[in-house]
């Protein structure tokens, strides 16, 4: 941060050469010319590191669990990359088949299977002080994922570690408990290895209601105990988003719920929290009834 500051904010992958390995001497000796800054950096990491940890620790005394958040993939310009350039393939980024192309590079499994995946437990055993819950997101990625050409548009699928990772995790880190992230392209081999890893799965309620899927897999009649419900994600339009541009949707929920357009928010939270599943989690912008001003994120960037 010292270096990238010093540089005006300049991502790694344009320093010089020789300041873009974070092992060699031209790097180190950046660091004493920068000490001061680097102090700098140190302490305010080490400040925002133990606000986290007295969080955790005031929400334990008050009967409240966390839950946290495992990000499948990394920034390129982040310290995971840069640090550790070897487990990533920096030749393609994530993305989907549809055109979405996320800027992330895709994980080197050769590379952190022979290191018997300790990039990740180490990256585990960090979160788990930070929260009693871990929502693992884009649990597809570790059944397959889609990799795109950086400088091109070819992808291709690509095969994920699938249970190896997590029986790994369980040896080093222990069992911990997680809300696996399997939402996208719901494959047999994906249903399978949530079914197999034992951890709950995500359905979204917005998902439900599509006139030509009466039998959805997120239609709330085909909910199982060990799933947690959310009326839509970070990912998602908001309810009242919702309301305005999924009419069929929002009729046929209207009908399944027994319920007028006007109240059909209050009724899908109702649905989510009175559903067979363990858990549901109810975005606070549904909660305050926003619309489009609520959203936190459209991955599609339309």
């Amino acid at each position: 941060m010292a270096v990238k500051n010093d540089r005006n904010g300049e991502p790694w992958m344009k320093w010089p050469e020789e300041l873009r390995n974070p092992h060699n001497e031209a790097f180190r000796k950046e660091g004493e010319r920068l000490s001061s800054a680097v102090v700098f950096q140190e302490r305010m990491q080490y400040l925002f590191y133990r606000q986290l940890k007295h969080i955790k620790e005031y929400a334990k005394a008050s009967g409240i669990q966390i839950i946290g958040d495992l990000p499948f993939y990394c920034a390129e310009d982040s310290v995971d990359v840069f640090a550790a350039q070897e487990q990533f393939d920096l030749k393609y980024t994530a993305g989907m088949p549809d055109g979405q192309k996320w800027g992330s590079p895709v994980f080197n499994w050769d590379v952190m299977r022979n290191q018997g995946y300790r990039w990740w437990i180490d990256r585990v055993k960090f979160q788990m002080q930070f929260s009693d819950v871990v929502r693992v997101d884009h649990f597809q990625g570790y059944d397959s994922f889609y990799a795109i050409e950086k400088e091109g548009d070819q992808g291709s699928w690509r095969q994920g570690p699938g249970l190896e990772l997590f029986k790994r995790l369980e040896q080093e880190a222990g069992w911990h408990q997680l809300i696996l992230e399997d939402l996208g392209v719901l494959t047999d081999s994906l249903k399978n290895l949530v079914k197999e890893s034992g951890f709950p799965g995500m359905r979204i309620l917005q998902y439900a209601f599509d006139p030509n899927d009466p039998g959805s897999y997120y239609m709330p009649f085909q909910y199982e105990k060990n799933t947690v419900v959310y009326t839509g994600t970070h990912d998602n339009m908001t309810l009242g988003e919702w309301m305005k541009k999924e009419p069929a949707r929002v009729e046929r929920a209207s009908a399944y719920l027994n319920s007028d357009a006007r109240h059909l928010p209050e009724s899908m939270i109702k649905c989510a929290l009175g559903s067979p599943a363990d858990l549901a989690v109810i975005p606070m912008a549904d909660l305050l009834g926003l619309k489009e001003e609520g959203r936190i994120n459209d991955p599609a960037g339309s």
